[in-house]
């Protein structure tokens, strides 16, 4: 509205500004466009600031047009590869990425230090986490990250690998491998993880009836992933009932369950009950408006 008003001030006839109207100087109006091309060349510049904690704002905001030119994707990865860098900045710039993950040249880099004997366990998890938006519609990636799993024997980089399968949960193969995660992984974290990756496989029988086996005490795993699974029952039309009772009654569930399991299982039921829908894409790791999934990682 007010880029009309001034245009019309501005186009207006000189005998009506004389007829009592402000004489204007003629404003120059630069389109959005080139105020974004600014912005993200100001970010750009800003990589090279001497404050690290400047570089990671910058990498942070980038991450909305690091897509928009080979210049601003090919400088956050040398960012990404630059053992100068901060280590918290190189992690940023990991995350900012996943934006652009689809990219050959980006794809390729995260799985090739994803799979590095002297990439550090944490940052091959988050290597592996960047690639999380193309495990879905990538067969490559999604083998990858399976393979990861077969072959990983620090937790803190399976971990990783099981995180970034959770969108691909709704293929057969990769819920195959989460649901034996989530019963024989070596720690109940992990064991935990696998069961919230199965978020996205809720509609396949097998992953419901296995969620159904997990609370029901049928299928031996970690309490935090039996607690996952009466979440992940949550989100599954039609439950309702059961997780009333649940929360009511845990016993009548298991019997076999100790003060402490019942009165745990008891409150996660009566949060799952909520269907708070924020609340549930944080816990499993999903895209959510306003909420990107790496940002906790």
């Amino acid at each position: 509205m007010l880029f009309i008003l001034v245009s019309l001030f501005v186009l207006m006839p000189q005998a009506s500004r004389a007829a009592g109207f402000p004489a204007l100087t003629p404003v120059t109006v630069r389109p959005a466009v080139n105020a974004a091309v600014d912005n993200r060349s100001a970010l750009l510049v800003l990589l090279d600031h001497p404050n690290p904690q400047v570089q990671l704002n910058a990498l942070r905001s980038l991450r909305y047009s690091v897509g928009q030119t080979e210049f601003a994707r090919l400088k956050v990865l040398s960012v990404m590869e630059d053992p100068r860098r901060a280590r918290d900045v190189r992690y940023q710039a990991i995350k900012t990425l996943a934006w652009v993950a689809g990219y050959p040249d980006v794809q390729s880099r995260l799985m090739f230090y994803a799979d590095h004997p002297q990439t550090a366990p944490d940052f091959k998890a988050l290597h592996m986490k960047a690639l999380y938006t193309r495990a879905a519609g990538d067969p490559r990636v999604r083998l990858f990250l399976m393979n990861r799993m077969a072959t990983e024997r620090d937790p803190v980089a399976l971990s990783g690998a099981i995180w970034a399968l959770g969108e691909a949960s709704h293929y057969p193969d990769t819920a195959a491998v989460l649901m034996r995660a989530a019963r024989f992984a070596p720690t109940p974290a992990l064991q935990d993880a696998a069961m919230r990756s199965l978020s996205q496989g809720t509609g396949r029988p097998e992953v419901r009836a296995f969620i159904d086996a997990v609370i029901l005490g049928r299928v031996p795993v970690s309490l935090e992933a039996r607690q996952s699974a009466v979440r992940l029952s949550g989100t599954i039309p039609g439950t309702q009932r059961a997780l009333a009772v649940l929360a009511a009654n845990p016993r009548a569930i298991d019997p076999r369950l100790s003060d402490a399991e019942a009165a745990r299982l008891s409150a996660v039921a009566t949060q799952a009950l909520a269907g708070d829908p924020r609340e549930t894409a944080v816990y499993f790791h999903r895209a959510f408006y306003g909420y990107d999934p790496l940002d906790g990682e």
